[in-house]
C-alpha cells in the first residue's frame, strides 16, 4: 500500500492542492471508485460477520451507505464493525483512500439506540434557531462517534402542497424559516467534522402533491423561493455536498440536468463541494423517467451534469470505463468530479487523523441522558396548541385517555429503534386509558383460511396469490408466482424461496391479491408490521400507504365489512432487502362478532376525554385528502354529542383538515412526531408545568379543495376567491396559542427614510399581560407596496422566540437589511427599488399588530 503523498506537509498546502496532487498519481479506476458507493450492509451480514470483502477491489471505494440498517448486534460491535471496514479499505487498496460513510440524520442518527428529537417540521414549529442548533449538534456528535462524516440531510425543500406526504421531512412552506432552521441545523454539523447534503435538489413535490412529480417552475420562482435554502446552507453554513432530487424540471431530470447544477448550484450559487444522487436515480431515469434504456448513457449524462457520486451503488457509475471507451466522457470530466470529493475529505481530516472510533464512547454517548435531556426540551418547544376553550391545562379530575398513539407514539420517517418510548399513557397517570377498539395494536390474528381465497386456472383456491418480482420498484413482469396461505414471513436469513433471481439481502417486492369473506358483519381492524414498505387496499378503497422501505413498525386501518359479501383485497410490500418481514392480521377471531362501538358507554363517568390520533403518510405515501380517518372522526364527534370536553392531539407531519368537527371540540394540540421526549412534552403541556409556543411552520387549510396554500401567494388579478368556500386557512402560517397574552408597543424605525443599500433598526416592546409566564414568537413581515413585478403581499424576514415572565416587558431590535427589501427585477436581477415598505411586526402572517412604512430611495451602489 502506498500512502497519499504529503502527510507531513498538509499544513503548508490547501486541501484542494492535496487532492489535485492525489488525482494525479490515481489511474482511471481508482478515480471512478470514488464516485462510487457500497452498502454496509452488503459489506457486513446482519450477525456482524465481514463477508464482503470481495466488494471492495484493490482500487478502493469512495463512500459507504450506513443507515437504517437493522443488525443483531449492539452499538459497541456496529462501530467495531465500521472500525474494521475503514481499516480493510485503507490498507488494502494502492491508494489507501478512507471511505466517506454517511447515514440518515433527519431528526436524529438513523441508526439502533440513538436520541430522537422531533421530526424535521415539529422542529421548524419551535421557531427557534438556537435550539436547532442545540439539537442538531447533538446528532453530529452522536454520528461522529460512530465513524459517520456525512449526513443526508437536511430536506430543505419548501412545502408547498400539504399532500405531499414528505412534507414531515421539512421545515414547512416559507423560505427564510425553512433557510435559519437548516443553516443552523447544518451549522453544528459542519463545525464537527460531519458534512451535511441538503436535499433534494429541487422541488421534490410536484404535480398534485404528488413525490418526486414533474415541476415546471420558472427560474424567477426556483431563485426566489426554492433555491434559497440551498444558497443559504451554502453561504452561511458552509455544507460540502448537495443531493438531487428524482422528479424531472423541465422535462429533464434533476440529476441530469446540466442547467440546474453546473449553472445555478454551481454559478449562480457558488458551491464548490460534491454533488450525490438519491437512492437509484439512475435506474429510475431508465425504468420510470424512460430517458434511456442504456444505462452507460445516462451515466455518462450524469457525469456531463457534474454530479461526483452515485449513492449508494446501483450499477450507473460502475460503467464509466465503457462509457470513456466509447467517447461519452472524458477522463478530464472524472478528475473534476473525483477532486471535489477529495478536496472534502481532506478539509474534514480524513487523511489526517486516526480514524479509530472508540466502540464504549459511542455507545455511551448515544442516546444519552443528556442527551435525551435536550430531545426533552427540543419537543416541549415544537408543540402547537391551535384550540382551547379553556380545557387546558386540565382541571377535571375525571379524565379519559384513548387512542392507539396515545400507547404506541409515533417518532416519524427516518428513526432511530431500540430506544425507550415512554407513552403517553405511561406518563399521564391522572387519566384512565381507554380501549375502544378501533385502531388498537393489541390482539390481532392472522388473516388466513376460511376467510380468504384466490383464484388461479383452476377457479378459487386457498390463501393469497403471491407476485414476486425481483425489484423494490414491482418493475418488469414478476419472476415468482405462488400461492400463500398466510403473509406470515421472515425473509432476514432465508431467500423468499429456491429460485436464482431472490438472494438473501437483495430488494424485491410482492403483490398479494385474494379475495375476503368476513363471517360477521361489522367494523374491522388491520394490521400490517412490517420491515419494508407496505400498501393495504380493500374493495378499491386504500386504507395504509406507507411505501417507503423503513424498519418493523405497525400499520392499522380499520374499515366496515358486510356478512356475505367478497371484497377483493391488495397488499403490497417492497424491500431493499435488509431483513424483510411482513406479517398481515386482523382483530377479528372466530365466534367473536365485530360490534358497532358504544363511545357514550364506554366514556361514561369521565368529564373530559383526551383523543391521540394520527394518519397514515411518509416517504412514497401522498395523501389524497387531508382528513383523519372516519373511524377518528367519529369518535371526536360521538364524545362531543355525549356532552364531553374532548382534547384532540394530532400526530402528524403535515396539515389535518378540521371542518366536521373543530367547532365540537374543547382543545387540538398539535404534536407532529415529537421525539422519544413527546410524552413527557405533552404530558407538561396538559397539567400546565409548561406553556406551549410553538407557531405553525404551514397554513392549514378548512378543505382539501384549497390546496396549495400558503400564506404568500402572489395577488391575483382578479379579488375573487371561491364562491363556495372561503379562499383563507383554517389556521394561517405562524399561528399557535398560549395560556398567557402579549401585547405590542409602538413599533418605532431608526429612520423612516434610507438609501437603496442602506440598513436600519425597527424596535418594539412586546409585555406579557397574561397570568403566567410564557414564550412568544415575534414575526417580522415586509410588504413591497409598489414594484416593477408582482411580489407577495407579506414576506416573512426575521423572528425571535423570546420568554417573558408574567407581567415583564422586553425591547426587541430587528435589523432591516437590503436583502429583505430586495426583488428579481424583469431581468432576474436582485434589485432594491426605490419606493415606500411596509414593516408589519405580529404574532402570526395574519395577526398582525404593529406597522410602519418606510421609503427608500434610489442608490448608485449596486446590491453585494
Amino acid at each position: 500500500m502506498s500512502k497519499s503523498p504529503g502527510a507531513g506537509t498538509a499544513r503548508q498546502r490547501t486541501a484542494r492542492q492535496r487532492a489535485e496532487e492525489l488525482v494525479r498519481l490515481m489511474t482511471f479506476k481508482e478515480k471512478t471508485a470514488q464516485l462510487r458507493c457500497e452498502f454496509v450492509q452488503d459489506i457486513i451480514d446482519g450477525h456482524g460477520n465481514y463477508t464482503g470483502k470481495d466488494r471492495i477491489g484493490p482500487e478502493g471505494i469512495g463512500g459507504l451507505a450506513f443507515e437504517r440498517v437493522r443488525m443483531n448486534y449492539s452499538v459497541q460491535q456496529e462501530v467495531q464493525m465500521i472500525n474494521e471496514v475503514t481499516d480493510e479499505i485503507r490498507k488494502n487498496s494502492r491508494m489507501g483512500i478512507p471511505p466517506l460513510i454517511h447515514a440518515e440524520t433527519l431528526h436524529g442518527l438513523c441508526l439502533k439506540g440513538a436520541v430522537s428529537f422531533p421530526q424535521s417540521i415539529g422542529m421548524a414549529a419551535t421557531w427557534d434557531v438556537e435550539m436547532m442548533e442545540e439539537a442538531s449538534a447533538v446528532i453530529a456528535r452522536e454520528c461522529r462517534a460512530r465513524g459517520i462524516r456525512q449526513a443526508l440531510s437536511p430536506c430543505v425543500d419548501i412545502a408547498r402542497d400539504l399532500r405531499w406526504g414528505r412534507v414531515e421531512e421539512t421545515y414547512g412552506e416559507d423560505p427564510c424559516l425553512v433557510s435559519r432552521m437548516a443553516v443552523a441545523y447544518c451549522r453544528s454539523f459542519e463545525k464537527e467534522g460531519v458534512i451535511t447534503t441538503p436535499k433534494a435538489f429541487v422541488a421534490n413535490s410536484g404535480e398534485g402533491g404528488r413525490d418526486s412529480a414533474p415541476v415546471y417552475y420558472s427560474e424567477r420562482l426556483l431563485k426566489s423561493v426554492f433555491f434559497k435554502p440551498y444558497r443559504e446552507c451554502i453561504a452561511k453554513a458552509g455544507s460540502r455536498s448537495v443531493m438531487v432530487s428524482y422528479n424531472t424540471l423541465d422535462s429533464v431530470p434533476c440529476g441530469l440536468n446540466q442547467w440546474l447544477i453546473k449553472d445555478m448550484l454551481r454559478g449562480y450559487m457558488g458551491f464548490d463541494g460534491f454533488v450525490v444522487t438519491d437512492y437509484g436515480m439512475m435506474e429510475k431515469a431508465r425504468n420510470l423517467l424512460k430517458i434511456s434504456d442504456d444505462l452507460t448513457v445516462i451515466a455518462a449524462k450524469a457525469v456531463k451534469a457534474g454530479v461526483n457520486r452515485e449513492l449508494p451503488d446501483q450499477g450507473g457509475y460502475t460503467k464509466l470505463e465503457e462509457a470513456l471507451g466509447r467517447g461519452l466522457i472524458t477522463e478530464e470530466e472524472i478528475d473534476a468530479l473525483v477532486l471535489d470529493i477529495l478536496k472534502a475529505k481532506f478539509e474534514i481530516g480524513l487523511f489526517d487523523g486516526d480514524l479509530f472510533c472508540d466502540p464504549d464512547c459511542a455507545a455511551a454517548i448515544a442516546d444519552c441522558e443528556k442527551h435525551r435531556e435536550t430531545a426533552y426540551r427540543a419537543a416541549q418547544k415544537s408543540l402547537v396548541l391551535l384550540r382551547n376553550d379553556g380545557v387546558l391545562p386540565l382541571k377535571s379530575q375525571k379524565i379519559a385517555l384513548t387512542g392507539t398513539l396515545a400507547v404506541h407514539p409515533r417518532l416519524g420517517g427516518y428513526s432511530t429503534w431500540d430506544i425507550e418510548v415512554p407513552s403517553l399513557a405511561d406518563l399521564l397517570t391522572e387519566a384512565d386509558y381507554i380501549d375502544t377498539g378501533v385502531c388498537s395494536n393489541d390482539a390481532f390474528y392472522i388473516v388466513e383460511n376460511p376467510y380468504v381465497f384466490s383464484l388461479d386456472d383452476q377457479g378459487r383456491c386457498p390463501g393469497w396469490k403471491g407476485i414476486y418480482k425481483d425489484n423494490k420498484e414491482f418493475s418488469f413482469g414478476p419472476k415468482l408466482i405462488r400461492y400463500d396461505d398466510k403473509i406470515l414471513f421472515d425473509w432476514s436469513s432465508q431467500p423468499v424461496d429456491q429460485h436464482p433471481d431472490f438472494e438473501v439481502g437483495k430488494g424485491f417486492s410482492v403483490e398479494w391479491r385474494g379475495f375476503l369473506s368476513p363471517a360477521e358483519s361489522g367494523n374491522y381492524t388491520f394490521c400490517i408490521e412490517a420491515n419494508g414498505g407496505v400498501r393495504l387496499e380493500i374493495d378499491a378503497q386504500m386504507l395504509i400507504d406507507r411505501f417507503q422501505d423503513t424498519v418493523t413498525d405497525r400499520q392499522t386501518a380499520c374499515c366496515y365489512l358486510e356478512k356475505g359479501k367478497t371484497y377483493p383485497v391488495v397488499i403490497g410490500f417492497s424491500t431493499s432487502g435488509s431483513n424483510p418481514k411482513i406479517s398481515f392480521s386482523w382483530d377479528y377471531v372466530a365466534g367473536k362478532a365485530p360490534s358497532e362501538p358504544d363511545y357514550a358507554r364506554m366514556f361514561s363517568g369521565y368529564d373530559t376525554c383526551i383523543y391521540a390520533v394520527g394518519v397514515t403518510e411518509g416517504e412514497g405515501s401522498d395523501r389524497a385528502n387531508l382528513d383523519l380517518p372516519q373511524t377518528a372522526q367519529r369518535l371526536i364527534t360521538d364524545l362531543a354529542d355525549a356532552g364531553k370536553k374532548v382534547v384532540v392531539i394530532i400526530y402528524a407531519g403535515s396539515a389535518v383538515t378540521m371542518s366536521g368537527w373543530i367547532d365540537r371540540v374543547s382543545a387540538v394540540l398539535y404534536a407532529w412526531y415529537p421525539g422519544q421526549e413527546g410524552s413527557r412534552a405533552l404530558a407538561d403541556v396538559l397539567r400546565g408545568n409548561y406553556n406551549p409556543a410553538g407557531r405553525l411552520p404551514i397554513s392549514f387549510p378548512e378543505q382539501i379543495a384549497q390546496v396549495p396554500i400558503h400564506y404568500d401567494s402572489e395577488p391575483r388579478g382578479r379579488n375573487s376567491g371561491y364562491h363556495d368556500l372561503s379562499d383563507q386557512p383554517l389556521f394561517e402560517f405562524g399561528y399557535g396559542l398560549s395560556y398567557t397574552a402579549f401585547s405590542y408597543g409602538e413599533l418605532t424605525l431608526s429612520s423612516r427614510n434610507i438609501s437603496a443599500g442602506e440598513t436600519c433598526t425597527a424596535r418594539i416592546t412586546v409585555t406579557n399581560t397574561g397570568a403566567c409566564d410564557g414564550e412568544e414568537v415575534v414575526q417580522l413581515y415586509i410588504h413591497d407596496l409598489y414594484s416593477s413585478v408582482t411580489v407577495p403581499e407579506r414576506k416573512l424576514q426575521d423572528f425571535q422566540r423570546i420568554f417573558l415572565k408574567r407581567g415583564e416587558a422586553k425591547e426587541l431590535v430587528f435589523v432591516i437589511t437590503p436583502e429583505m427589501l430586495s426583488l428579481l427585477d424583469e431581468q432576474l436581477h436582485e434589485v432594491v427599488e426605490a419606493g415606500d415598505f411596509e414593516i408589519l411586526i405580529g404574532s402570526s402572517s395574519r395577526d398582525i399588530r404593529q406597522r410602519a412604512v418606510l421609503t427608500v430611495s434610489e442608490s448608485d451602489k449596486p446590491m453585494g
